[in-house]
């Protein structure tokens, strides 16, 4: 089981945790390092794999794609990308009241927050159809939506956006008090001004002593 399944589900050190967990016995892992490992080397010289939307690697994602265009993007803080949110929603409303406000913030999603300020989730107007009116938000939201702390790079930002439907991720502090959000527009944005600073701070001054006018002979 561990050399089947850890190979072809392309997670060899889980499975054989699992497998060991599920029999009650660690006495199997020493035999298993051997032969795990070798199933796992066979079957990675293909693209085999259990999964159907599975990755050959973690490169192969979309995200790296789009931050190998960008290299910046690894030492850039996500706060140079936050803006305000332009909405956060009271868990406790209903929600005919949230809809009515992400209508008026023409917004398609917002951050939930609890009686204390507190990140709950995020709910959308996807998540909102069809529940009912009177109901409180906070039973419809999104606790999987992504989520980054203030200081961590801005890449990370970026992959958690092209892999999920919501369009920003909320920025958190250590309290979990919505400290803004970032989306994809965000980021370009950001990343433009820092091109543009650094364009500025490698830019050599002109020499006034070379373009000044000499006098007339």
């Amino acid at each position: 089981m561990m050399c089947c399944f850890g190979s072809i589900a392309r997670a060899p050190l889980a499975m054989m945790l699992m497998v060991a967990e599920d029999a009650g016995s660690i006495g199997s892992l020493e035999p298993a390092v051997l032969a795990v490992g070798l199933a796992w080397l066979i079957v990675s010289r293909g693209q085999d794999t259990i999964h159907r939307s599975q990755l050959p690697s973690r490169r192969a994602a979309p995200s790296r794609r789009l931050v190998d265009a960008m290299p910046l993007l690894t030492s850039m803080p996500i706060d140079d990308a936050l803006v305000p949110a332009a909405l956060v929603i009271a868990g406790s409303d209903p929600v005919q009241r949230a809809r009515g406000a992400l209508a008026g913030a023409d917004v398609a999603a917002a951050p939930v927050i609890d009686e204390h300020g507190r990140y709950e989730g995020t709910i959308d107007v996807a998540g909102l159809s069809g529940a009912d009116p009177g109901s409180e938000v906070r039973s419809h939201v999104d606790a999987g939506a992504p989520v980054s702390g203030a200081g961590r790079p801005l890449d990370e930002a970026v992959e958690a956006l092209t892999g999920c439907d919501v369009p920003f991720v909320s920025v958190l502090d250590r309290d979990r008090h919505v400290l803004g959000t970032v989306s994809i527009a965000d980021v370009v944005h950001a990343y433009r001004r820092e091109l543009e600073h650094r364009a500025r701070a490698q830019s050599p001054l002109p020499d006034l002593a070379a373009t000044a006018e000499l006098p007339a002979a």
